[in-house]
């Protein structure tokens, strides 16, 4: 029969064929059935139809003529014939009918030829398909999964689709995602989400992503991440960040990195945040920085870190500072640092501070130096000091100044100094004070020194004094003076000694003044040399004494003289002396004058001396 014959057969001779009449039709005839001769042949001789037979049928009429059957009559070998034209001109009530098995038979082509809505009419049946059967829909079909499809997939279903399949998931069906799912997906697939995608993965679903996949992230993905994701992420997933991925991060993103994970990133990996990711960390995070993670940390990453933060480093953490981090402090960031966080730095720390850094420091902090912390200064160091901060130095923390240190003091610095400081200064620190420096210190200073630290003085130092500071050196301490150290005393310093002073004045202190210290010495203050200083004064000191000061002496004093001073008294000193001087003369001392001095006498002074008999 032909086409056209065939085409005018009726549905009820349709109805009548036979299997064998069935079986010996051709393609062509097969071809030529319209959609109401195919639906009125009987269901049971369906079956009847070969695979080719299959094949031939109109893709539109075929379709037209199956509404009135289930699909789940036709055999595997019919189904498998069908050709994937056919299958899409079928409606989706005709897809819903198939069964899971039949599902099971379909091959990637035919799959491929479905349409959106005959994927979604496939409903739970997705789930039996296999990677292969999977790896043939369009990526519009994946479009087209329903929520519950696309939970229902396996990890193998997953595990199977290409990098276009994943990047065309919708979220919401991602969101249905187990953390099966999810974990079966490969690095390739994971780099193929996209960034919208990545943010609808919950909290949860991140949670279960492996290493491996967190590190397969691009930057642009990581970047999508919210901050409640990033904190959900494992221990062992921040570990598995890289470099990259750390420095492609937002400051709100970093600051959401749960403290214990931070903990674990390498120095490697903190290396890689940039300024203003450290400057974003919390205080908390600081706070859990390890001293390993601390000491990797770059010097412009150093100066970033909040003060806030800074604050919240520990002793060891900060102990962890290299000389060049250090240096790298801020003004700022020194001035934050608490008492005991300014105790805790090592001896190298301190000595690498800057001189501007050394400037930042608070009184407090200054105060809170240890001893050995003071004896790591540098001279530069102690010497950019204000004064404020050298008077906070500790007693005893300065008596371990070197000379050297003690050099660096700038003479601002010296006047700043205590009383106290000045007090607990050892012996070598006093001699290395420069000429300069000494003269700076405070008259309180100068009388807090003790016995050595006065003998310590150099000649240089005590000449260069003013004549308030020698007059505020202590009697018990000025008694200690050596000669040389007198002799260096400048005429207005002898001028300046306090009565007390001169009253406590040694023999050979007396001695070993010049003719021209002698002549200064103010009167009231000779009257105060003891008899025994009077009486070591040499025959050419006598006569270095003004008529003033000879006028000035007690009979005390006048009558202490020996014969060879008495006789070395000028015509003009003679002259000078009072009648009580004169009348306090002992017959030795009488014998003593010459005639010049003698003659040189008025007649009142010659009334009053006792003239041996």
């Amino acid at each position: 029969m032909s086409a056209a014959q065939i085409q005018a057969l009726t549905t009820t001779q349709i109805r009548d064929l036979t299997d064998k009449d069935i079986k010996a039709m051709t393609a062509a005839q097969v071809n030529a059935l319209t959609s109401s001769q195919i639906a009125a042949i009987e269901t049971r001789d369906v079956v009847y139809f070969s695979a080719a037979q299959m094949k031939a049928f109109d893709a539109n009429e075929f379709a037209g003529g199956m509404l009135t059957y289930d699909t789940n009559v036709l055999q595997a070998n019919q189904l498998k014939g069908l050709t994937s034209e056919q299958l899409s001109k079928l409606g989706t009530q005709a897809i819903a009918t198939l069964t899971s098995d039949q599902v099971k038979l379909l091959d990637a082509k035919q799959l491929g030829g479905l349409g959106t809505g005959q994927i979604q009419a496939l409903g739970d049946d997705i789930g039996v398909l296999s990677a292969a059967q999977m790896k043939g829909l369009s990526t519009d079909s994946i479009k087209a999964l329903t929520t519950d499809q696309a939970g229902t997939l396996s990890a193998a279903q997953i595990k199977g689709l290409s990098t276009a399949q994943i990047a065309a998931i919708e979220t919401q069906d991602l969101a249905r995602l187990g953390t099966a799912q999810l974990a079966a997906l490969s690095a390739a697939q994971v780099k193929a989400l996209s960034a919208d995608q990545v943010k609808s993965l919950s909290t949860d679903q991140v949670k279960g992503l492996q290493g491996a996949q967190i590190a397969a992230l691009s930057t642009d993905q990581i970047q999508a991440l919210g901050t409640a994701q990033v904190a959900s992420l494992e221990t062992s997933q921040v570990k598995s960040l890289t470099a990259a991925q750390l420095g492609a991060m937002s400051t709100a993103q970093i600051a959401a990195i749960e403290t214990q994970d931070l903990q674990q990133l390498s120095a490697a990996q903190l290396k890689s945040l940039g300024t203003a990711q450290i400057a974003a960390l919390g205080t908390d995070q600081a706070g859990a920085l390890s001293a390993t993670q601390i000491k990797g940390l770059s010097t412009a990453q150093i100066a970033a870190i909040e003060t806030q933060d800074l604050a919240r480093l520990g002793t060891a953490q900060l102990a962890a500072l290299s000389a060049a981090q250090v240096k790298a402090l801020s003004a700022d960031q020194v001035k934050s640092l608490s008492t005991d966080q300014v105790k805790g730095l090592q001896g190298v720390q301190i000595a690498a501070l800057s001189t501007d850094q050394i400037q930042a420091l608070g009184t407090a902090q200054v105060a809170s130096l240890e001893t050995s912390q003071v004896k790591s200064l540098t001279a530069a160091q102690l010497g950019a000091m204000s004064t404020a901060q050298i008077a906070a130095i500790e007693t005893e923390d300065l008596g371990q100044l070197t000379a050297a240190q003690i050099k660096g003091l700038t003479t601002d610095g010296v006047k700043a100094l205590t009383t106290g400081q000045v007090g607990a200064m050892k012996y070598a620190q006093i001699a290395a004070l420069s000429t300069g420096q000494v003269t700076q210190l405070s008259t309180g200073g100068i009388a807090a020194l003790g016995t050595d630290q006065v003998k310590a003085l150099t000649a240089a130092q005590l000449g260069a004094m003013s004549t308030a500071q020698i007059a505020a050196i202590e009697t018990q301490d000025l008694v200690q003076l050596t000669a040389a150290q007198l002799k260096s005393l400048s005429s207005d310093s002898i001028k300046a000694l306090t009565t007390e002073q001169a009253a406590a004045l040694t023999t050979g202190q007396v001695a070993a003044l010049s003719a021209g210290q002698l002549q200064a010495m103010e009167t009231e203050d000779l009257v105060k040399v003891s008899t025994a200083g009077i009486q070591a004064l040499t025959a050419a000191q006598v006569k270095a004494l003004t008529t003033d000061q000879v006028k000035s002496l007690t009979t005390g004093q006048v009558t202490s003289l020996g014969s060879t001073q008495i006789a070395s008294l000028t015509t003009d000193q003679v002259k000078s002396l009072t009648t009580d001087q004169v009348k306090s003369l002992s017959t030795d001392q009488t014998n003593a004058l010459t005639p010049a001095q003698i003659g040189a006498m008025t007649t009142d002074q010659i009334r009053q001396l006792a003239i041996p008999q």
